[in-house]
């Protein structure tokens, strides 16, 4: 599904939808989907002309399974590096199969795509969960820090170590950023206009 030039997202991935970027041919995928879903990504990479070899890298929002589960196969397909932050990374090479290393990142680190792409530390959901931006684009990738499956809404209760940490990750990190299209892990991408929603749900969080 395109999103926009250079942004696409994987169909047939559930529940969490993992994000091709194309930059001249070179490929980064935001998050991995679940332990079954490698051979899922390769044939949307095939179907769409591309080839695994072109998938350098692997930017991972956090170590939770339906993001990070294929995460080992799709390196041995693809030869990609692994990103990650740092709290996340014992459990991501405890993973069967998992790379040797996991290069790590951190709050304010940008990894080389189109004019760069920013990891903004939101700790919360998990101690180490990345969301990525594009500030010239103007798009946000959340993972698991929002949600928009009927409505736009922070993280799952059920699913977050610490709500209250995720909640205030949002309103000091995300609340002011300049975000015009929002691509989450669940529900629908909002490809335009989203910048007044995106401030108003984050107020709302108590």
């Amino acid at each position: 599904m395109n999103v926009q030039d250079g942004i696409e997202y994987v169909d047939e991935t559930s529940p969490a939808h993992i994000y091709v970027l194309d930059d001249g041919g070179e490929i980064t995928l935001i998050d991995a989907g679940l332990p079954n879903e490698a051979e899922t990504v390769l044939a949307y990479l095939a179907r769409t002309g591309r080839k695994p070899e072109q998938v350098k890298r692997i930017v991972l929002t956090h170590r939770h399974g339906d993001h990070a589960g294929a995460m080992p196969a799709l390196v041995r397909a693809t030869g990609a590096t692994v990103y990650a932050h740092a709290d996340e990374a014992a459990a991501l090479a405890g993973q069967e199969g998992a790379p040797a290393r996991i290069e790590p990142l951190a709050d304010g680190d940008v990894v080389p795509v189109f004019e760069g792409l920013r990891a903004i530390g939101v700790p919360g959901h998990t101690t180490g969960h990345l969301c990525f931006y594009l500030p010239e684009r103007k798009v946000l990738f959340t993972g698991d820090a929002l949600i928009n499956r009927g409505s736009l809404t922070g993280p799952v209760a059920q699913y977050t170590a610490d709500l209250s940490r995720a909640h205030g990750s949002l309103r000091e990190k995300i609340a002011d950023l300049d975000v015009e299209t929002l691509c989450v892990a669940h529900g629908d991408v909002i490809p335009t206009g989203v910048a007044k929603q995106l401030r108003e749900v984050i107020a709302g969080l108590s």
